[in-house]
């Protein structure tokens, strides 16, 4: 009975942290301020039409943050930390991105910063 419970209480505090409903950035993360600008101004659309996720990791041993746009048919952002477009690694029409970083899958490494709620 108490291996039940356990998990109960375990499964219970998984499921609120999954519909807890505001934004979540890191704590320790700085941004930049042009990322910080992005999302405070798609903060003021509509869901369908903000960007979805923000990651911070590396690519190529650079600092890059990639962008996820709000549906499969638009492409994805990978920029740098001056804000220059990288390439789309993904996404689009035939959601393959732009085919400049084909080895993103393997390079990129990254955490989640941002998250639309």
């Amino acid at each position: 009975m108490n291996k039940i419970n356990s998990l109960l209480i375990a499964i219970g505090v998984i499921f609120m942290m999954a519909c807890h409903s505001s934004k979540k950035v890191e704590s320790n993360t700085k941004l930049p301020n042009w990322l910080a600008e992005k999302i405070a101004s798609n903060e003021k659309l509509p869901n369908n039409q903000s960007i979805q996720k923000v990651m911070q990791g590396k690519y190529h041993g650079e600092v890059a943050y990639y962008i996820i746009s709000p549906c499969c048919d638009q492409l994805n952002d990978l920029r740098n930390a001056k804000d220059e477009l990288i390439c789309h690694p993904n996404g689009g029409m035939i959601k393959g991105g732009d085919g400049k970083c084909l080895d993103f899958q393997t390079e990129y490494k990254g955490t989640i910063i941002w998250v639309r709620k």
